[in-house]
C-alpha cells in the first residue's frame, strides 16, 4: 500500500540576526519566483530577451516592463529550457542567498506549471503572486529535539521538534542521525587521506567544519526503519502568526507514513473538541464527555533575550519541560479523536483571546501546556486515519444549552454554565457538545 505524506511543522526560535537571515530568503526566493514570471510573460507576449539578460536587468535595479493581466500569451518551449536550466551560478548576487535546492524547486514548479498549457491569458498562465512557502530541500537539516542546521548559517537555529508527536519526531531525529553518521564517516574518511599524505583533503573539510563540528557532537543512535514514519526530502519555509501573537518562521517538513501505521478510524461518530487553559482539552461524543486535565499552574515564561541563542535554548528547554508534563495525556487523547470518522474542532481565535477576551494570555498558556498542538496534530495525521475533521467557530457555544439550546449564564469564574431548564452544566463539557453538533 501507499505511504501517505503528511506535512509536518516546526516553529524556529532564530536570533535577531538569524531571524533577518530568514527573511531575507523570503524575500529573494520571492524576487525571483516573480522574476521569472514576469520575464516567461514577456516571453509570450513575443519580447526576444535571454533569462540571463532579464536576470541582469533586474539586478542593475532596472525592472521588466509589465505585462497586462488580459494579454494572451504564447510561450515558447525555449523559455521553458531557459528556465529548467537556469542555477545558481547564473544568479546575479541579488539572490546570493539561495542555496542550490531553492533555486532548482523554484524553476521546476514554474516551468512544470507550464508544460501542458502554455497558451492563454497572463493572469491564468502566471498570477503574479507571492510564494506561500518558500522550498529549502536539501539545504535544511533537523540536527536535535532543540536545532535545525541551515545552509549558509554558521550556527544552529533553535527549533520546536520536539512539540510533535513521539513517531513524527523521531522522523525528523532518524534523518538527524543518518546525516550524523554521514558526517563522521566523512571526516574518518578525510583522515585517513591525510595519513596517507594529503594534507590538502583538510580543505574542503574546514570549509564544511560549521555543521559537520555541530554533528560530531552528537550522538546517533536511530536507525531508518522504513516500516515507520520516516523523512521524504521536501522542506518549505513558512512565515505565520502563532498563539501568543507575533510572525515567526516555520518550517513545514514532509514525512512518509506507512500505511497501517496507524489504524483507520472506525468509530461511526462525531466527535466535539473543546480547547481551555483549565482542562487542555474536553472531548464528547453521542454518548459521553471527558477532560483532559492541566497537569501545571505554569501560565507563561519570562521572554528570553532575541540575541542570546544559549537564552533562547534554555527558554525553549523550560517550554518543553512543561510541555511534557501533558504530552501522553496529549498523545492518548490524539489517539482517542483520530479513531472517530468525524471530527468536530474548536477554531481558536488566538487574536480575540488577545484583544477582546477576559484573559488575554490564554492563547500562550494554550501553547506552552500543548493544548493548541492538539489542533496541529489532529489536522497533520487525519488523512492518514481518514478521520473528517471541520474547525467549529466556538463563539457562545459554552453559553447555550445542547438539550433545549436556550441562551444560559455563565458567572465568573466561568466554569458553570446555567441553563433555566436543565440548571448547572460544566461549561467545557457544553462547549464541547456544542462544537460537536457543528
Amino acid at each position: 500500500m501507499p505511504n501517505h505524506f503528511v506535512a509536518v511543522p516546526t516553529t524556529l526560535r532564530p536570533t535577531t540576526e538569524q531571524a533577518r537571515h530568514l527573511s531575507d530568503i523570503v524575500q529573494q526566493a520571492n524576487s525571483l519566483h516573480l522574476t521569472l514570471r514576469r520575464w516567461l510573460r514577456l516571453r509570450g507576449a513575443g519580447v526576444v530577451l535571454t533569462l540571463r539578460a532579464a536576470l541582469d536587468q533586474v539586478a542593475a535595479g532596472q525592472p521588466l516592463p509589465d505585462v497586462h493581466d488580459r494579454c494572451e500569451l504564447q510561450l515558447p518551449a525555449a523559455a521553458l529550457g531557459e528556465v529548467r536550466a537556469l542555477t545558481v551560478a547564473d544568479l546575479p548576487q541579488i539572490w546570493g542567498l539561495l542555496s542550490p535546492a531553492t533555486v532548482r524547486a523554484i524553476c521546476h514548479s514554474n516551468a512544470k506549471r507550464l508544460e501542458n498549457r502554455r497558451t492563454g491569458r497572463a493572469a491564468e498562465l502566471l498570477p503574479l503572486r507571492p510564494l506561500n512557502a518558500v522550498p529549502m530541500d536539501a539545504s535544511v537539516q533537523p540536527l536535535d529535539e532543540f536545532h535545525i542546521l541551515l545552509d549558509g548559517l554558521r550556527t544552529p537555529i533553535v527549533a520546536d521538534v520536539w512539540m510533535l508527536p513521539a513517531d513524527l519526531m523521531d522522523a525528523l531525529l532518524i534523518a538527524a542521525d543518518e546525516q550524523t553518521r554521514q558526517a563522521r564517516q566523512y571526516v574518518t574518511d578525510t583522515c585517513e587521506r591525510v595519513i596517507r599524505g594529503e594534507p590538502s583533503a583538510l580543505t574542503a573539510l574546514y570549509a564544511d567544519a560549521s555543521t559537520i563540528g555541530e554533528r560530531l557532537l552528537r550522538s546517533a543512535t536511530r536507525q531508518i526503519d522504513r516500516t515507520r514514519p520516516h523523512r521524504a526530502d521536501y522542506v518549505q519555509l513558512r512565515v505565520v502568526t502563532e498563539p501568543a501573537g507575533g510572525q515567526v518562521h516555520q518550517l513545514v517538513w514532509t514525512v512518509r507514513v506507512p500505511y497501517g501505521h496507524r489504524p483507520l478510524a472506525s468509530i461511526d461518530d462525531t466527535i466535539g473538541v473543546d480547547l481551555g487553559v483549565r482542562n487542555l482539552a474536553t472531548l464528547a461524543d453521542n454518548s459521553s464527555d471527558w477532560h483532559v486535565p492541566r497537569q501545571t499552574t505554569t501560565w507563561d515564561l519570562p521572554a528570553p533575550d532575541p540575541d542570546d541563542s544559549h537564552q533562547l535554548l534554555i527558554h525553549a528547554a523550560a517550554r518543553r519541560a512543561v510541555f511534557e508534563r501533558h504530552r501522553a495525556d496529549l498523545e492518548l487523547t490524539l489517539q482517542q479523536i483520530l479513531s472517530y470518522r468525524r471530527a468536530h474542532l474548536e477554531a481558536l481565535d488566538y487574536d480575540g483571546m488577545r484583544d477582546h477576551g477576559r484573559v488575554p494570555w490564554a492563547g500562550e498558556a494554550m501553547q506552552l501546556s500543548g493544548a493548541s498542538s492538539l489542533t496541529v496534530w489532529v489536522q497533520m495525521l487525519a488523512g492518514v486515519t481518514g478521520t473528517r475533521v471541520r474547525m467549529v467557530d466556538p463563539a457562545g457555544t459554552s453559553s447555550r444549552c445542547p438539550h433545549c439550546h436556550r441562551p444560559c449564564r455563565r458567572i465568573s469564574p466561568f466554569v458553570v454554565t446555567t441553563c433555566p431548564v436543565h440548571g448547572d452544566m460544566d461549561a467545557d463539557v457544553v462547549g464541547a457538545r456544542m462544537i460537536r453538533k457543528g
